[in-house]
């Protein structure tokens, strides 16, 4: 990860959080109410009722990888723009939010801060372009998973 100084604006949530923000507003687009995305979800075998999906969208709930693209695929959404965020959001990569260090923190809670914490613009940069981003240390190609998958592949 990148050691850039703490964001000193914007609010920190959780990656639960914004997912669950992300999903609400998902939700509302449909013009579906809780209920009704609950429906879908069992629908799919997910049981899910209005107050699951509340706790989703609270970010209370924790979610699987699979419960994460079952619900873009019931909102009709990409599964990494559920993880996208909005400008001036800094990102907790840990279960909850510390305390975000501010403009007198010392240089090593700094670096912690930086290590544990991604700003929008570094999450979304990532997001839409992984290739050469400094968060990225290995590059991993599309053909690379394939072949991975099925070494008698070459693409």
């Amino acid at each position: 990860m990148t050691a850039n100084p703490p964001p000193t604006r914007g609010s920190t949530v959780t990656l639960a959080v914004l997912v669950g923000q992300n999903v609400r507003l998902a939700r509302e687009r449909r013009g579906w109410d809780r209920e009704r995305l609950a429906e879908e979800a069992n629908f799919v075998d997910i049981e899910w009722d209005a107050a699951a999906i509340a706790s989703i969208e609270q970010g209370t709930r924790d979610i699987t990888v699979s419960d994460l693209v079952a619900l873009a695929v019931m909102l009709g959404i990409a599964p990494h723009l559920l993880m996208y965020p909005k400008p001036d959001v800094v990102i907790a990569l840990g279960a909850a939010p510390p305390d975000s260090p501010g403009d007198s923190a010392a240089p090593e809670e700094a670096l912690l801060f930086a290590e544990t914490h991604l700003t929008a613009a570094e999450l979304a940069d990532w997001i839409w372009d992984p290739d050469g981003h400094p968060n990225t240390h290995i590059e991993v190609s599309e053909r690379d998973l394939w072949v991975a998958a099925d070494p008698g592949r070459e693409g």
